[in-house]
């Protein structure tokens, strides 16, 4: 989602909201999920399953209470460490490292995060476990792409990829895909994030992987949407969600939230609010429904971030004040400086300044000393804006140049052009043109490359559009090829069964015992009434559309039609062929040829 928060500023003022309530698939979870496993570790003597449940519960408290999912991570170490189950205690140590990194966009959490990796992998290399070695090099990946240290995202990938080809697990060749493609993504690498997306989704098709299709799909969804074709990016979307609506698999029943989420904020970048209200409200019901209130957080989200991009900031003050349990759950992760940072900007969009001052004033240390700099980012460009309101104009270009120093830090070609723009227009107004004229041609500079990017998306979309027309030529060429083929075998076997029956007659017709006639007879008739039974079975497809008691009706319908008629004919057909029945029209018809001859002969 980061992308969408570079492009479209208005989303930066519950981007860290957003983080802290995006889906986990573990960490979705709510009492009675935490009391139903808390009772399977109390019941279990196994002491590396212990550790498992133990690691489970750790990750699921991360959504709940960050004190008590410490608690559990400790122990799932604790009980691995005495089981002397090497694997056991490798996973010990990435949960771990996995439920810190849910919040990796902190800089403590992130730290921590990459500790408990890095054990995790040096336990792994340690024990040849490459599989493992793998996995822990992925997580160690995310976390570095969400702390902004893309070159190193890539190189835990690439460990990665030449471990999971050596294990030759495909899961874990497509996971690396999906990384590298991540990483690419954040370079602003479309075409190298497509390709890798593309290489994933070959791998999931081939190995029917439900969770890789449906990150493949996701992932797709947000690369049309990053090159601003919406309803490509819907197509995708709903793709998913129609994955998700016939399967029963964890990820999709708790990652449903995020998918209409996910089609909510397409449909915002449309600028079609009543769709994007529309599906913000799914997700809220649908959470509802399987009863995880967690998950309803980033739809209340999704629905304040909407009400501020339409320009109603009193909507979106009083819905913030209705939901404590939004409140609540973000002060649970000991952060409630997000919730100042969110009156903040309410309150600078109402005007009412003084009350803006006092919120930024709170969560300032919070976001200078605690958070990772995407997120930086975002909270100095609405802070020195909220200074430019009150006329602060020496402040606000302070702020400005701390986010502009993080941007060429990251090289984040967005923010670079947006905060030189700021300074331009900042230091024009303080009469400081020198320093104004400076930062208006690195602006212009930034601009032209993202000009060019977007020619180049232009460009790539031409290319996309007419590899996707290729693939479509391909495909029919190979449909025609298969129906050829399907063709040609159909009246081969359409010949073979004349051909059978041809011979059965000529049987007939010469003096061979009734059972010879019989074994040809009865192998003739299965022939005949099998490609009928195979015809028919072809043709009901269009009726049953595959359903399992369709498919048992409708051939125990034709085989209650079809038996006894193949057992009736074979029979009267045998019974003719064998009682001698066409030796007598053989030797009736030749005696008239000889009749019929002799009338013809001249008399001597």
């Amino acid at each position: 989602m980061r992308s969408v928060f570079r492009a479209s500023p208005f989303y930066s003022c519950c981007f860290f909201l957003l983080l802290i309530t995006g889906f986990q698939p573990a960490a979705a979870q709510q009492t009675q999920v935490t009391d139903s496993l808390h009772k399977l570790y109390q019941k279990s003597t196994d002491l590396p399953e212990k550790a498992r449940l133990a690691g489970e519960l750790s990750q699921i408290f991360m959504a709940i209470d960050t004190l008590r999912s410490e608690q559990w991570g400790n122990q799932a170490i604790e009980d691995a460490e005495l089981s002397r189950n090497r694997k056991a205690m490798f996973k010990s140590q990435l949960d771990n490292g996995i439920r810190l990194a849910y919040l990796a966009t902190r800089k403590g959490y992130n730290t921590k995060a990459l500790e408990y990796m890095d054990n995790a992998f040096r336990m792994a290399k340690e024990n040849k476990l490459e599989k493992e070695q793998a996995e822990s090099l992925l997580w160690k990946a995310y976390v570095y792409r969400n702390n902004s240290e893309i070159d190193q995202a890539f190189t835990q990938t690439t460990q990665a990829l030449t471990l999971a080809q050596s294990a030759g697990n495909d899961s874990l060749l497509a996971a690396c895909y999906f990384s590298f493609s991540e990483c690419h993504k954040e370079k602003g690498e479309k075409l190298q994030m497509l390709k890798n997306v593309f290489e994933a989704l070959s791998v999931a098709e081939n190995i029917n992987n439900h969770a890789l299709l449906r990150n493949g799909y996701l992932q797709l969804a947000e690369f049309y949407k990053s090159v601003k074709n919406y309803d490509k990016a819907l197509d995708y979307a709903f793709r998913v969600l129609d994955l998700d609506t016939h399967s029963n698999s964890d990820e999709s029943k708790y990652g449903r939230t995020h998918v209409y989420n996910s089609i909510a904020i397409i449909y915002q970048l449309k600028k079609n609010y009543s769709m994007a209200e529309s599906f913000f409200n799914k997700s809220i019901l649908y959470a509802d429904t399987i009863q995880f209130q967690p998950l309803k957080m980033q739809g209340y989200m999704g629905l304040m971030n909407l009400y501020i991009d339409n320009k109603n900031p009193v909507k979106a003050l009083d819905f913030f004040n209705t939901k404590q349990d939004l409140k609540q759950s973000i002060a649970g992760y000991g952060m409630s400086s997000v919730i100042d940072q969110a009156y903040a900007l309410i309150y600078s969009r109402l005007n009412k300044l003084d009350s803006a001052s006092y919120y930024y004033a709170r969560c300032l240390p919070f976001f200078e000393n605690n958070v990772n700099p995407a997120s930086k980012l975002n909270f100095y460009y609405y802070y020195a804006e909220h200074l430019m309101q009150k006329a602060d104009k020496t402040a606000a270009i302070a702020i400005y140049q701390k986010g502009k120093q993080i941007a060429d830090a990251t090289k984040n070609l967005d923010w670079m052009r947006i905060y030189s723009r700021l300074l331009d227009s900042s230091y024009s107004m303080t009469g400081n043109y020198a320093q104004a004229l400076y930062y208006n041609k690195l602006y212009n500079r930034y601009k032209d490359s993202l000009d060019k990017l977007g020619k180049e998306d232009e460009i790539l979309l031409l290319q996309i559009s007419d590899e996707e027309k290729r693939q479509d030529r391909l495909a029919a060429a190979e449909k025609e090829k298969l129906e050829k083929r399907n063709r040609i075998q159909y009246m081969s076997i359409i010949i073979a069964i004349a051909a059978l029956f041809l011979l059965l007659v000529l049987l007939g017709l010469l003096r061979v015992s009734a059972t010879t006639i019989r074994i040809f007879g009865f192998f003739a008739f299965l022939m005949f009434f099998e490609f009928i039974f195979l015809v028919f079975k072809k043709g009901i497809y269009g009726i049953t559309k595959g359903e399992p008691w369709k498919d048992l009706a409708m051939m125990i319908l034709i085989a209650a039609i079809l038996v006894p008629l193949h057992h009736w004919i074979e029979h009267k057909v045998i019974h003719y062929l064998s009682s001698q029945h066409m030796l007598k029209l053989r030797d009736n018809s030749k005696a008239w040829w000889n009749r019929i001859s002799k009338r013809g002969e001249p008399v001597a």
